[in-house]
Formats: C-alpha cells, sequence, structure tokens
C-alpha cells in the first residue's frame, strides 16, 4: 500500500515532526519512502497559532527574501521578525517539520488570508475556500523532486511570490496550490 499522510504535525520515528510522508506499508510494517522536505519551525507550536511565523520559515527555507512586499513579512513586526531570523539562523528552538498542514498555514499567510489563528486548519479552511470560489485556469506550480524520495515546497513558493507581483489573482494561486499537493 502506498498512503500518502498529510496532516498537521506528529512525532516522527526520525524524531522530528512529521506529517507530510509518503508510506510504503502493508500489514506487518510500513517504511518512510518519501516526504515533504523538512523545514525549521521557529520556536514549534507557538508557530502554529501564527502561520505568518510559518510563511517566513518556508520562505527562508526557500531561499526566498523577506521583502515588504509580502503579506506575512508585513504581518510580523520588526522585533518579531528579528527574533525568527535569528532562530532560523541559528536553529535556536526550531524544530525540523515535514508537515503539509504548516505549509497549508503558509500559503494562507503568504496569500494574506491568515496570519494569525485562533483553531487548528483556520489557515488551511480559508485557503479551502478561496481556491473553491476561484473560475477559470490555474497557474501550473510544481513540487521540486528529490532521487531520495522527497518533494520541495521551494519551487511553488517561489512560483507564487511571483504570480504575486505580476498581478495573478490569489484565488488562482491557491486553486494552482492546491491542483500542486494532488499532482
Amino acid at each position: 500500500i502506498i498512503a500518502f499522510v498529510f496532516d498537521g504535525t506528529g512525532y516522527g520515528a526520525d524524531g522530528s515532526l512529521w506529517g507530510g510522508e509518503v508510506l510504503l506499508t502493508d500489514y506487518q510494517r510500513s517504511e518512510r519512502w518519501g516526504h515533504l522536505e523538512n523545514v525549521q519551525l521557529p520556536g514549534g507550536d507557538a508557530a502554529v497559532a501564527n502561520p505568518c511565523r510559518t510563511a517566513l520559515a518556508h520562505l527562508s527555507a526557500a531561499g526566498l527574501s523577506w521583502d515588504d512586499d509580502l503579506a506575512p513579512v508585513r504581518a510580523c513586526e520588526g522585533a518579531e521578525r528579528a527574533v525568527l531570523a535569528r532562530q532560523l539562523s541559528t536553529g535556536m528552538d526550531c524544530v525540523a517539520t515535514s508537515s503539509v498542514g504548516r505549509l497549508f498555514d503558509a500559503v494562507g499567510s503568504l496569500l494574506d488570508l491568515r496570519h494569525r489563528i485562533t483553531y487548528e486548519a483556520q489557515a488551511a479552511i480559508d485557503l479551502e475556500a478561496l481556491a473553491a470560489a476561484h473560475l477559470g485556469p490555474t497557474p501550473r506550480l510544481c513540487f521540486g523532486l528529490g532521487s531520495n524520495g522527497s518533494f520541495d515546497a521551494a519551487p511553488v513558493l517561489a512560483a507564487m511570490v511571483e504570480g504575486l507581483r505580476a498581478g495573478i489573482g490569489r484565488s488562482a494561486l491557491a486553486a494552482g496550490f492546491h491542483e500542486a499537493v494532488v499532482e
């Protein structure tokens, strides 16, 4: 059985937080065959309630700068951004995660939907609603694929930032993101 396990965050067998795994399994055992590339989650659970922090972590992991035209950058004030930058550069108080749920949070913040949440999956729910409202063509977004079975969100995030700057509608980008995850 090939199982795609896309979730929030859970403790993985390697000591990191899982949530974006491809498992090969049968009735006796399972093996982690692939996963979303790990991203540092600054502050661990504190980042879960603050999708803008998760967005900045994903932007950083993708090698994308924190420019003021991006919604999650504007949502984090200067002092908060400085602390996050230090955490991400040193790894202090960060936990590695492959969580697809945290990626949905990050994209929700990137598309200026929700930067702080009051319940689990709030940003993802808003992102889904935005995508469902889209009519028409969507931009083609693709994850990078590693030889070890990993998949990398960096190309998707880079294309979304480029799309925002080119004036592509947020609903089209939300729909394109969902299609990329499915593909």
